[in-house]
């Protein structure tokens, strides 16, 4: 009779580890979904922020390059610019210094 109890005592223990163990395992499967959720979720965002973040970076060069264009046409049109006022200026001088020639012989 003793040995018997001991056997329904020892299953009883067991049954309970095994609820026990169901029970574990029930949770760790839910945790798993939620961080499989989570990892998607995760996915998703990362790839939206990667595509703003492209996006933005691909507008910010075309604006640059907008503006390098826009320096590089001005740094040539003050060159040009300088180069014609030089030119003017030298044709100014050559004309006074003719009118004052043509007023001293006349």
């Amino acid at each position: 009779m003793k040995a018997k109890g001991e056997i329904c005592s020892q299953i009883l223990e067991r049954q309970r580890k095994i609820v026990s163990l169901e029970s574990d395992s029930s949770t760790l499967a839910q945790t798993l979904e939620l961080i499989q959720q989570e990892k998607a979720s995760l996915s998703s965002k990362l790839l939206e922020m990667r595509t703003y973040f492209t996006k933005v970076g691909e507008e910010i060069n075309a604006k640059l390059q907008e503006q390098q264009d826009w320096v590089n046409s001005h740094k040539i049109s003050r060159k040009l610019g300088e180069h014609v006022l030089g030119s003017l200026a030298l044709m100014g001088t050559l004309l006074w210094t003719i009118w004052e020639v043509k007023q001293r012989t006349t």
